[in-house]
């Protein structure tokens, strides 16, 4: 998978890059002591410039696999604002997953409003995607809300999925279908 860079209004997204590890940094430093990251846990174990550089290297493998995707999302000033995750890529059954985070000072914003039909879109069209799922704790009503207003399905519950803070939560699945998010954000667009 190529590098890819998408804009919107106010932002623009791309696959993130070696030296884009001290924005990383630097996005999680702003939101370290934010009671809503735990959610995503991830971020909690890489502290060091050098393993936000291995974390990315994992994603560059990945992209060059065309397994998945690590995306930066950067405003106006080219400051880090979050992260688009792109993963289990299957061509056979043209579906993945994906998965976000904001930091701290971008959250409340219309980040992810604004964002997420533009990923979306580069989803179904460039990757020729059917199917999009994503996966949210039960508890993140924020995380819940994004994917609702992006049209996506809650197709199911997952009890005790995964630890987060060392607790088994349940996660409620999602998906999204490339026949949905045609003819709900063509009316969306035409309002």
């Amino acid at each position: 998978m190529r590098s890819f860079l998408g804009k919107t209004n106010r932002f623009t997204w791309r696959s993130l890059e070696h030296a884009d590890a001290i924005f990383l940094q630097n996005a999680i430093q702003e939101s370290i002591d934010d009671s809503e990251s735990y959610y995503f846990p991830v971020y909690q174990d890489l502290k060091t410039k050098e393993q936000l550089k291995h974390h990315i290297s994992s994603y560059i493998l990945q992209a060059e696999l065309r397994n998945g995707g690590l995306f930066g999302i950067f405003d106006s000033e080219n400051k880090l604002s979050g992260t688009l995750y792109l993963y289990w890529i299957s061509e056979e059954r043209e579906s993945a997953a994906i998965g976000f985070w904001l930091s701290k000072p971008a959250r409340q914003k219309g980040v992810l409003a604004e964002v997420l039909p533009s990923f979306l879109q580069f989803l179904f069209s460039e990757l020729k995607l059917n199917r999009i799922e994503a996966e949210v704790a039960v508890s993140n009503k924020k995380s819940i809300s994004v994917l609702e207003k992006a049209f996506f399905v809650q197709e199911g519950l997952a009890r005790e999925y995964a630890k987060v803070n060392g607790i088994f939560e349940d996660f409620y699945h999602y998906s999204l279908i490339f026949s949905d998010f045609q003819e709900k954000y063509l009316k969306e667009t035409e309002k």
